[in-house]
């Protein structure tokens, strides 16, 4: 079942009002019903779940980051075969081990704590990443090979026995595709700003199998807009306004409708 991705964007203090609409309109009548809300961070979950009790209480509502999700699906999985989470000493370490073996370009630097926080916060960000931009990347140049390398290199070290954010990501993503969560009914992805590539490929899975709604905020100015707008484009919802620029409705010409309010 291939259920299409709502999404409204708000301004910042119409927000919480419309991500109440949201909520409401998941539960279909049953207040009881369960709805998850993906929050960009713990604490924005924590103020926003007390903001909507201000407004009348909430029930049957998790409140969780779109990591914890993905963790919540695919690690009993990753568990159940021996694997553990990473932590950054093992990367650490591991990263230390691959420079000791062929540094590459890093030679001189081999051996400088800066260079193993470097290539640890490079290697996160390759890990999350499309698995397509990557292989641009890699293409590109020799600098850009070099990265590669050294993070396929750490992965390969790593993933017989570890798991990270970017394994949770994937692992969901397909135990989706294969069947979707028996206590997931729908979900909401509250304020979402940016979502790298694995992340993005989690939520259009569950597009395919539960309701999923966009409650995104814009602030009016073009710049600060620009990553909200591509997000939403990414996940496959097209802009629909009216010639007033006033809310076109969740029904507009898209299969995946976007209200901008």
């Amino acid at each position: 079942m291939d259920v299409p991705i709502s999404a409204t964007l708000i301004a910042p203090q119409r927000a919480l009002a419309e991500l109440a609409a949201a909520i409401s309109d998941s539960k279909a009548g049953d207040p009881l019903a369960r709805v998850t809300v993906a929050v960009p961070t713990n604490i924005c979950g924590v103020m926003t779940r007390r903001a909507l009790g201000r407004r009348g209480g909430i029930a049957g509502v998790d409140m969780i980051t779109l990591n914890r999700l993905a963790e919540l699906i695919a690690g009993p999985t990753l568990a159940a075969v021996g694997r553990s989470p990473i932590s950054t000493p093992v990367i650490d370490l591991t990263i230390a081990a691959v420079l000791t073996d062929d540094p590459g370009p890093f030679g001189a630097v081999a051996t400088h704590p800066s260079t193993v926080v470097a290539l640890r916060n490079l290697h996160t960000e390759l890990r999350l990443a499309d698995p397509d931009d990557v292989g641009r990347l890699r293409d590109e140049s020799l600098r850009g090979r070099q990265a590669v390398r050294i993070s396929a290199a750490i992965t390969a070290a790593l993933g017989a026995r570890w798991y990270d954010e970017a394994d949770l990501f994937a692992g969901a993503a397909r135990s989706v595709d294969s069947q979707t969560p028996s206590n997931l009914r729908s979900l909401v992805l509250y304020l979402p700003q940016e979502l790298h590539g694995r992340a993005i490929s989690f939520v259009r899975a569950l597009g395919r199998c539960v309701d999923v709604r966009i409650v995104a905020q814009l602030t009016g100015d073009t710049t600060a807009d620009a990553d909200t707008r591509q997000l939403v484009d990414t996940l496959g919802a097209v802009a629909a306004t009216s010639a007033t620029g006033q809310a076109s409705g969740r029904n507009g010409p898209s299969p995946r409708p976007v209200a901008i309010v």
